[in-house]
């Protein structure tokens, strides 16, 4: 009860569950497991009375790749003060600190070429499941979901299809506030109902950007555990054993 062995269902079966996505993470070389881990860390620190180092792990994480971000006004959201402000200092202080290697007008031209990247040069390809990329394909491009299994598509520009927009806005207000009835009493933090709190920011940062690549969600570790746990415990009624055992096999 004190410790888990690397085998252990408890380990196993989230990492299963997830599998996809960490081997997309090590086969394209990437670092989001890296990341998921420290912003996980950050948070934990939390818990332990921590809050400066948490929130500084938080902010480093949010330096590197910009999905840790989206736990800042998390964290302002529900005060915890002393780790949101360490966060955006770290956050500012990290990102801006090129400037000491490349100086301050390169390191600008660096920011503005990464814009134009993000603005044009990703695009709404299948490769891309975030849910702005998603709106792109149907309401700009005309492509339904399950509608091009024989059909190889390359890259694909953004159609600037300003309905796109509109619904992108429309489902991230939506999943907004169905996260602040679901979660309008406050838990005790690093309770398990936090947990799902945290699980929920991570899948928003994933897929709410403009571009969401499988390695992103690698984020999925953590509430595939919370699930897991939950549905083994014994302690659901039959009907909700029945609806996160059916997630699960979803997620399978």
């Amino acid at each position: 009860k004190s410790s888990l062995w690397v085998g252990s269902p408890e380990l196993m079966t989230p990492m299963f569950l997830t599998l996809y996505y960490c081997i997309d993470n090590f086969a394209h070389h990437q670092i989001d497991i890296l990341l998921f881990a420290v912003t996980l860390g950050g948070l934990y620190l939390q818990t332990r009375g921590r809050d400066y180092l948490g929130g500084a792990m938080i902010g480093g994480a949010a330096a590197i790749k910009v999905m840790a971000v989206a736990f800042l006004p998390y964290l302002i959201y529900r005060r915890r003060w002393r780790a949101a402000a360490c966060g955006i200092a770290t956050t500012a202080a990290l990102s801006l600190s090129p400037a000491l290697v490349f100086g301050w007008q390169t390191l600008m031209r660096y920011f503005a070429i990464w814009g134009q990247v993000a603005r044009h040069e990703w695009g709404s390809r299948p490769q891309n499941v975030s849910v702005f990329a998603m709106w792109d394909r149907i309401l700009g491009h005309g492509m339904l979901p399950f509608t091009l299994t024989s059909v190889k598509v390359g890259f694909l520009p953004w159609s600037e299809d300003p309905r796109v927009r509109v619904a992108y806005v429309l489902t991230l207000a939506l999943a907004l506030l169905a996260s602040l009835v679901v979660f309008r009493n406050e838990a005790v933090w690093g309770s398990r109902r936090s947990q799902l709190e945290w699980s929920v920011v991570f899948i928003a940062s994933a897929i709410f950007g403009p571009v969401c690549w499988a390695h992103y969600l690698i984020v999925l570790i953590l509430p595939n555990a919370i699930l897991y746990e939950a549905w083994r415990s014994g302690r659901l009624d039959s009907r909700t054993h029945k609806i996160i055992g059916g997630i699960l096999l979803v997620s399978v």
